[in-house]
Protein backbone atom coordinates (compact mmCIF):
# COMPACT_ATOMS: atom_id res chain seq x y z
CA UNK A 1 0.00 0.00 0.00
CA UNK A 2 1.49 3.35 -1.22
CA UNK A 3 0.67 5.94 1.79
CA UNK A 4 0.34 9.37 0.61
CA UNK A 5 2.45 12.53 2.04
CA UNK A 6 -0.32 15.22 2.52
CA UNK A 7 1.61 18.71 4.17
CA UNK A 8 0.71 21.16 6.54
CA UNK A 9 -2.82 22.06 6.75
CA UNK A 10 -4.28 19.63 4.18
CA UNK A 11 -3.25 17.09 6.55
CA UNK A 12 -5.50 18.01 9.39
CA UNK A 13 -8.42 17.65 7.19
CA UNK A 14 -7.93 13.86 7.36
CA UNK A 15 -8.41 13.96 11.06
CA UNK A 16 -12.02 14.32 10.24
CA UNK A 17 -13.30 10.78 9.29
CA UNK A 18 -15.99 12.61 7.02
CA UNK A 19 -13.97 14.67 5.84
CA UNK A 20 -13.89 14.86 2.08
CA UNK A 21 -10.12 14.05 1.12
CA UNK A 22 -10.89 10.39 2.24
CA UNK A 23 -12.97 10.16 -0.80
CA UNK A 24 -10.43 10.58 -3.09
CA UNK A 25 -7.66 8.35 -1.71
CA UNK A 26 -7.09 4.09 -2.73
CA UNK A 27 -8.11 2.12 -0.23
CA UNK A 28 -7.19 -1.32 -0.12
CA UNK A 29 -9.52 -4.43 1.16
CA UNK A 30 -8.42 -6.60 4.12
CA UNK A 31 -10.31 -10.02 4.73
CA UNK A 32 -11.25 -10.27 8.30
CA UNK A 33 -11.96 -13.54 9.94
CA UNK A 34 -13.75 -13.86 12.86
CA UNK A 35 -11.86 -14.64 16.61
CA UNK A 36 -12.70 -18.09 17.17
CA UNK A 37 -14.05 -18.69 20.96
CA UNK A 38 -11.78 -20.57 22.20
CA UNK A 39 -9.22 -17.94 21.75
CA UNK A 40 -11.28 -15.14 22.72
CA UNK A 41 -9.09 -13.69 25.76
CA UNK A 42 -11.14 -13.96 29.24
CA UNK A 43 -13.61 -16.02 30.64
CA UNK A 44 -16.70 -13.71 30.34
CA UNK A 45 -15.87 -13.13 26.63
CA UNK A 46 -15.74 -16.69 25.42
CA UNK A 47 -19.48 -17.39 27.85
CA UNK A 48 -20.71 -14.09 26.50
CA UNK A 49 -20.05 -15.66 22.76
CA UNK A 50 -20.57 -19.17 22.81
CA UNK A 51 -22.96 -19.82 20.14
CA UNK A 52 -23.24 -16.77 19.09
CA UNK A 53 -21.76 -16.08 14.92
CA UNK A 54 -19.00 -14.70 15.35
CA UNK A 55 -16.73 -12.56 11.81
CA UNK A 56 -19.64 -10.09 10.99
CA UNK A 57 -17.63 -8.14 9.38
CA UNK A 58 -16.10 -9.83 6.52
CA UNK A 59 -13.57 -7.02 5.74
CA UNK A 60 -12.28 -3.72 6.11
CA UNK A 61 -11.29 -1.04 3.48
CA UNK A 62 -8.18 0.91 4.44
CA UNK A 63 -7.07 4.12 3.31
CA UNK A 64 -3.70 6.42 4.91
CA UNK A 65 -2.14 9.40 4.93
CA UNK A 66 1.07 10.85 6.74
CA UNK A 67 2.47 14.22 7.40
CA UNK A 68 5.98 13.17 7.17
CA UNK A 69 5.70 12.51 11.57
CA UNK A 70 2.00 11.13 11.78
CA UNK A 71 0.29 8.48 10.16
CA UNK A 72 -4.00 8.85 9.74
CA UNK A 73 -5.91 5.77 9.20
CA UNK A 74 -9.52 5.70 7.60
CA UNK A 75 -11.23 2.30 7.94
CA UNK A 76 -14.97 1.58 6.41
CA UNK A 77 -16.51 -1.46 6.35
CA UNK A 78 -20.77 -2.22 5.28
CA UNK A 79 -22.82 -2.10 8.88
CA UNK A 80 -26.27 -2.85 7.65
CA UNK A 81 -27.62 -1.48 11.72
CA UNK A 82 -25.84 1.91 10.85
CA UNK A 83 -25.42 2.14 15.17
CA UNK A 84 -22.86 5.00 15.65
CA UNK A 85 -22.40 4.73 19.46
Amino acid sequence: MDVPFVAGSRYRAFTDPEGEGWRGLDAERIRLMGTPVGMQPTGIIRAAWTGRPIGAVPEVSVAAVHDGSELCFHLSWPDPSETRE
